[in-house]
Protein backbone atom coordinates (compact mmCIF):
# COMPACT_ATOMS: atom_id res chain seq x y z
CA UNK A 1 0.00 0.00 0.00
CA UNK A 2 2.69 2.42 0.75
CA UNK A 3 4.30 1.90 -2.42
CA UNK A 4 1.59 2.32 -4.03
CA UNK A 5 0.74 5.53 -2.13
CA UNK A 6 4.36 6.69 -3.03
CA UNK A 7 3.86 6.07 -7.38
CA UNK A 8 0.82 8.17 -7.08
CA UNK A 9 2.54 11.16 -5.23
CA UNK A 10 5.83 11.03 -7.35
CA UNK A 11 3.34 10.71 -10.37
CA UNK A 12 0.89 13.70 -9.13
CA UNK A 13 4.62 15.75 -8.50
CA UNK A 14 5.58 15.46 -12.20
CA UNK A 15 1.86 16.60 -13.87
CA UNK A 16 2.08 19.02 -11.40
CA UNK A 17 5.49 20.60 -12.04
CA UNK A 18 5.90 23.20 -15.01
CA UNK A 19 8.27 25.08 -16.83
CA UNK A 20 8.22 29.10 -16.85
CA UNK A 21 11.02 29.66 -13.67
CA UNK A 22 12.49 32.82 -14.21
CA UNK A 23 16.54 32.14 -12.71
CA UNK A 24 18.28 35.48 -14.05
CA UNK A 25 17.31 38.79 -15.00
CA UNK A 26 19.41 41.58 -15.50
CA UNK A 27 18.98 45.61 -17.07
CA UNK A 28 15.41 45.99 -17.66
CA UNK A 29 12.93 42.90 -17.75
CA UNK A 30 9.00 42.88 -17.31
CA UNK A 31 9.70 40.62 -14.27
CA UNK A 32 11.94 39.41 -11.61
CA UNK A 33 13.87 36.46 -10.45
CA UNK A 34 12.31 34.06 -8.37
CA UNK A 35 9.24 34.87 -10.31
CA UNK A 36 7.00 32.40 -12.68
CA UNK A 37 6.26 34.19 -15.85
CA UNK A 38 2.73 32.03 -16.62
CA UNK A 39 0.94 30.12 -19.59
CA UNK A 40 -0.04 32.90 -22.10
CA UNK A 41 2.62 35.31 -20.61
CA UNK A 42 5.56 37.07 -22.12
CA UNK A 43 9.35 37.14 -20.94
CA UNK A 44 10.46 40.39 -22.63
CA UNK A 45 13.45 42.35 -22.12
CA UNK A 46 14.12 46.25 -22.73
CA UNK A 47 18.08 47.89 -23.36
CA UNK A 48 20.45 46.26 -21.45
CA UNK A 49 17.93 43.30 -20.23
CA UNK A 50 18.82 39.74 -20.13
CA UNK A 51 16.90 36.73 -18.89
CA UNK A 52 16.86 33.15 -17.84
CA UNK A 53 14.09 31.22 -17.59
CA UNK A 54 14.10 27.12 -16.81
CA UNK A 55 12.25 24.67 -18.81
CA UNK A 56 12.88 21.51 -16.86
CA UNK A 57 16.16 21.14 -14.01
CA UNK A 58 19.20 21.88 -15.26
CA UNK A 59 17.73 23.37 -19.14
CA UNK A 60 17.16 26.60 -19.50
CA UNK A 61 16.38 29.64 -21.96
CA UNK A 62 18.14 32.75 -22.35
CA UNK A 63 17.46 36.17 -23.85
CA UNK A 64 18.99 39.08 -24.73
CA UNK A 65 18.22 42.67 -24.91
CA UNK A 66 15.26 43.61 -26.81
CA UNK A 67 13.88 40.36 -27.15
CA UNK A 68 10.84 38.54 -26.46
CA UNK A 69 9.14 34.96 -25.52
CA UNK A 70 5.73 34.08 -25.37
CA UNK A 71 5.09 30.80 -22.83
CA UNK A 72 2.31 29.08 -24.92
CA UNK A 73 2.04 26.15 -23.25
CA UNK A 74 4.56 25.39 -18.83
CA UNK A 75 3.24 21.98 -18.67
CA UNK A 76 6.40 19.86 -18.68
CA UNK A 77 4.41 17.37 -20.89
CA UNK A 78 4.23 19.70 -23.52
CA UNK A 79 6.33 22.54 -23.12
CA UNK A 80 5.61 25.49 -26.22
CA UNK A 81 7.51 28.54 -26.94
CA UNK A 82 7.22 31.86 -29.00
CA UNK A 83 9.68 33.84 -29.93
CA UNK A 84 8.54 37.28 -31.25
CA UNK A 85 11.49 39.22 -31.22
CA UNK A 86 15.27 39.17 -30.41
CA UNK A 87 17.45 36.24 -30.07
CA UNK A 88 16.90 33.22 -27.94
CA UNK A 89 19.10 30.36 -26.95
CA UNK A 90 17.52 26.92 -25.31
CA UNK A 91 20.79 25.46 -23.04
CA UNK A 92 19.17 22.07 -23.23
CA UNK A 93 21.21 19.61 -20.73
CA UNK A 94 18.37 17.23 -19.77
CA UNK A 95 15.59 16.16 -22.37
CA UNK A 96 13.10 12.99 -21.78
CA UNK A 97 11.13 11.79 -25.52
CA UNK A 98 7.96 12.19 -22.93
CA UNK A 99 8.71 15.80 -22.28
CA UNK A 100 8.86 17.41 -25.45
CA UNK A 101 9.71 20.93 -25.90
CA UNK A 102 8.61 23.09 -29.08
CA UNK A 103 10.17 26.39 -30.10
CA UNK A 104 7.55 28.40 -32.60
CA UNK A 105 8.54 31.00 -35.11
CA UNK A 106 6.89 33.01 -37.24
CA UNK A 107 6.19 30.10 -39.81
CA UNK A 108 8.01 27.66 -38.31
CA UNK A 109 7.69 24.91 -35.85
CA UNK A 110 10.75 22.97 -34.03
CA UNK A 111 10.60 20.09 -31.31
CA UNK A 112 13.82 19.76 -29.44
CA UNK A 113 14.74 16.30 -30.13
CA UNK A 114 17.69 16.05 -27.74
CA UNK A 115 20.16 17.59 -24.90
CA UNK A 116 22.33 20.46 -27.05
CA UNK A 117 22.89 23.97 -27.69
CA UNK A 118 20.05 25.92 -29.94
CA UNK A 119 20.10 29.21 -31.70
CA UNK A 120 16.22 31.17 -32.31
CA UNK A 121 16.29 34.65 -34.24
CA UNK A 122 13.17 35.15 -36.34
CA UNK A 123 14.32 34.40 -39.32
CA UNK A 124 17.56 31.74 -38.23
CA UNK A 125 17.72 28.74 -36.31
CA UNK A 126 21.13 27.26 -35.56
CA UNK A 127 21.68 23.94 -33.83
CA UNK A 128 25.44 24.43 -32.40
CA UNK A 129 24.80 20.61 -30.50
CA UNK A 130 21.85 18.21 -30.86
CA UNK A 131 19.71 18.20 -33.25
CA UNK A 132 15.82 19.28 -33.37
CA UNK A 133 13.02 17.59 -35.05
CA UNK A 134 11.05 19.78 -38.17
CA UNK A 135 7.74 19.10 -39.78
CA UNK A 136 9.71 17.83 -42.61
CA UNK A 137 13.51 16.41 -41.45
CA UNK A 138 15.70 17.32 -39.25
CA UNK A 139 18.28 19.41 -38.21
CA UNK A 140 21.31 18.69 -36.97
CA UNK A 141 24.80 20.07 -35.16
CA UNK A 142 26.37 22.50 -37.47
CA UNK A 143 23.47 23.25 -39.26
CA UNK A 144 20.75 25.75 -40.10
CA UNK A 145 17.44 27.01 -41.35
CA UNK A 146 17.06 30.65 -42.73
CA UNK A 147 14.67 32.32 -43.64
CA UNK A 148 14.31 33.68 -47.28
CA UNK A 149 11.53 35.57 -48.88
CA UNK A 150 9.60 34.02 -46.78
CA UNK A 151 10.34 30.51 -46.77
CA UNK A 152 13.37 28.37 -44.55
CA UNK A 153 16.06 26.75 -46.25
CA UNK A 154 18.77 25.08 -44.74
CA UNK A 155 22.65 26.33 -45.14
CA UNK A 156 25.96 25.23 -42.95
CA UNK A 157 26.45 26.31 -39.71
CA UNK A 158 28.57 30.01 -39.89
CA UNK A 159 32.09 29.62 -38.74
CA UNK A 160 31.61 33.13 -36.58
CA UNK A 161 28.56 31.88 -34.54
CA UNK A 162 30.36 31.10 -30.90
CA UNK A 163 30.91 35.14 -31.85
CA UNK A 164 26.82 36.06 -31.61
CA UNK A 165 26.38 37.92 -27.75
CA UNK A 166 24.08 35.17 -26.95
CA UNK A 167 26.31 32.12 -27.52
CA UNK A 168 29.15 34.00 -26.06
CA UNK A 169 26.69 34.95 -22.66
CA UNK A 170 25.33 31.31 -22.55
CA UNK A 171 28.91 29.99 -21.80
CA UNK A 172 29.17 32.83 -19.18
CA UNK A 173 25.82 31.75 -17.53
CA UNK A 174 26.87 27.62 -17.80
CA UNK A 175 30.33 28.91 -16.11
CA UNK A 176 28.34 31.11 -13.29
CA UNK A 177 26.03 28.10 -12.60
CA UNK A 178 28.58 25.40 -12.57
CA UNK A 179 30.97 27.41 -10.26
CA UNK A 180 27.80 27.34 -7.97
CA UNK A 181 27.04 23.89 -7.60
CA UNK A 182 27.71 22.38 -4.54
CA UNK A 183 31.20 20.09 -4.54
CA UNK A 184 30.78 16.06 -3.42
CA UNK A 185 33.17 15.58 -0.79
CA UNK A 186 34.72 12.61 -1.51
CA UNK A 187 35.44 10.52 1.97
CA UNK A 188 38.15 8.12 1.77
CA UNK A 189 37.72 4.64 1.71
CA UNK A 190 37.96 2.32 5.07
CA UNK A 191 38.19 -1.02 6.14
Amino acid sequence: MTAILMVLLAQHAVISARAGMVTYTEGVVNTVANAHVGEGNSLITGPSGRAEIMLVPDSYLRILPYSSVLLESERLEHIVLKLGTGAAIADINEIDDDLPIFVQLDGLEVRIQEKGLYLFEPDRVAVLEGELELTEGRLRKGETLVRDNGTFSQVPLRSDIEAHPLVRWNALRTEQLVARRPRRQVRPFRF
